[in-house]
């Protein structure tokens, strides 16, 4: 059987797959005209009761913001909403593949998602729910022991899982952290927003999206209309932020270790997962911050250059054993 797996997040649906050589790749998408490997969580319920996810969600939405659902993880239809994200995902797997028997490792944090489990059983061949963290330490051998921090950076939320020994040992969750804190509008917002229409906001906050986007990966930036400060000089005060930024997540990561009465020289490995981890200067940041508390720690991600911060649970998922074939027949 062919697996993919989907780690459904905050601002995008992260889904793998595994090219002709078994490695894990992200999942291309078919958006009518142009491929990404980005599927948005953008979700419009139309006035006819259609659900529209992705991309086209999105547009939507700018056109009408109303039609935009803020929290689908809580909205009275999600079975419904979660069945359109994960055919989508089915489609997308089932081309990728050229087969229809397509299996499914969902990735979940802490608590696992039963309405979301049932909806996977409805479409997919075969469902398997792993938890996100421990997806790590099962698939990657250097977890197996020693203390591992990792620290995800994700758009709603910053995370922290310490794992001793391959054993998940605590979990702390702070969503003042989450990277879509990050206040750009100092950066590159000139517009007065209480002069804007509707439509004209979410323009603008799709805008703002995607130039932190760029950012944070250290690439140039390009806006429509003239800034409080020049251009050239948005990347580096954009530098400054987000190095503030960082060293409050190393904190956070500090607090977690004297929790568990540990502290940096007891770590082994760090690992930066999630959309904020593709930082072009986290890891800079982490060795600053490191000789400061006298260590001379380097996370995984410096290791490893093929590491994907954002999909690295979703390619680790499909490293760990899962059942290839149909007619096996496993007898016990």
């Amino acid at each position: 059987m062919n697996w993919v797996a989907i780690d459904i997040g905050y601002s995008e649906v992260k889904a793998s797959v595994l090219d002709k050589k078994n490695t894990p790749v992200r999942l291309n998408y078919s958006m009518g005209g142009y491929y990404t490997t980005r599927l948005s969580s953008d979700v419009v319920i139309m006035a006819s009761g259609e659900i529209v996810v992705g991309d086209d969600a999105m547009l939507l939405g700018v056109m009408n913001p109303s039609l935009l659902v803020s929290d689908w993880q809580h909205h009275s239809r999600k079975e419904d909403i979660c069945k359109a994200f994960l055919s989508f995902v089915y489609n997308a797997a089932k081309k990728h593949y050229d087969d229809n028997a397509i299996g499914v490792v969902v990735l979940y944090e802490r608590v696992k998602d039963e309405r979301l489990i049932k909806t996977c059983e409805q479409i997919f061949a075969e469902t398997k729910p792993m938890e996100l963290s421990m997806v790590f330490a099962k698939a990657m051998p250097s977890i197996k022991s020693g203390v591992t921090v990792i620290a995800d950076f994700g758009a709603q939320n910053f995370k922290v899982s310490m794992i001793e020994d391959g054993t998940q040992k605590s979990f702390t969750c702070n969503p003042d952290l989450g990277f879509r804190n990050i206040d750009l509008e100092l950066l590159i917002d000139s517009v007065q927003w209480d002069t804007l229409t509707d439509v004209e906001s979410s323009l603008c906050g799709i805008l703002i999206q995607r130039a932190k986007v760029a950012l944070n990966s250290g690439e140039p930036v390009v806006l429509p209309y003239a800034t409080k400060i020049k251009d050239c000089t948005i990347n580096s005060e954009y530098e400054k932020c987000m190095t503030t930024f960082l060293y409050q997540c190393f904190e956070e990561c500090s607090n977690s270790l004297r929790a568990c009465s540990k502290a940096w020289g007891d770590v082994t490995n760090v690992l930066f997962v999630g959309g904020g981890a593709n930082s072009s200067i986290i890891n800079n940041v982490f060795e600053r911050y490191m000789q400061g508390q006298g260590c001379a720690l380097k996370s995984y991600n410096t290791i490893d250059t093929l590491f994907d911060p954002p999909y690295a649970a979703t390619h680790m998922a499909l490293q760990l054993p899962l059942r290839r074939k149909t007619d096996v027949i496993i007898k016990y």
